[in-house]
């Protein structure tokens, strides 16, 4: 059986652009993710948050290795924290190749805590509390715009 594992992670945001474009960026990166996670049997939700992404992806041990080094060359984005690397039994976003959180303009996250050398028991926390944010926001739209929506419903 193949092992399952989730990673989260939190990256800045490179260019500054106006909410039309952003939109658009966030578009491009949902289709292609969706695409590329069912190919790879991954699943994940994201958020974007005051200029910084949080994510979560999980699968299998090997495609998410290799979806990690392709998501660390982005240009899109950089400064990425790695909040966790764990074996999970169970998926947390079984119904979603990609969920998208949504576009936040205030950040909700505390990053300055999350960057400034907390020890791996704080980390572990935030990094708890960030799946956690992601799950509940992904579970609330889903009840309110029923499963699977595309993002230009996810992002108005």
């Amino acid at each position: 059986m193949t092992e399952l594992r989730s990673i989260s992670y939190i990256s800045k945001h490179t260019m500054a652009t106006p909410r039309k474009t952003l939109e658009h960026e966030m578009r491009d990166i949902f289709e292609k993710a969706r695409k590329k996670n069912r190919e790879l049997s991954i699943t994940g939700g994201l958020l974007y948050s005051g200029s910084y992404f949080a994510q979560v992806i999980e699968g299998p041990i090997s495609n998410l290795e290799n979806l990690l080094k392709s998501i660390q060359a982005d240009p899109r984005h950089k400064d990425m924290i790695i909040l966790s690397n764990e074996a999970i039994a169970n998926r947390r976003f079984t119904n979603w190749d990609m969920a998208f959180a949504g576009i936040e303009k205030e950040m909700r996250f505390d990053i300055a805590g999350i960057k400034g050398g907390v020890d791996e028991i704080e980390l572990d926390q935030r990094a708890k509390n960030v799946i956690s944010v992601l799950e509940q926001l992904v579970v609330h739209k889903d009840v309110l715009m029923g499963s699977k929506k595309i993002i230009t419903d996810l992002i108005k």
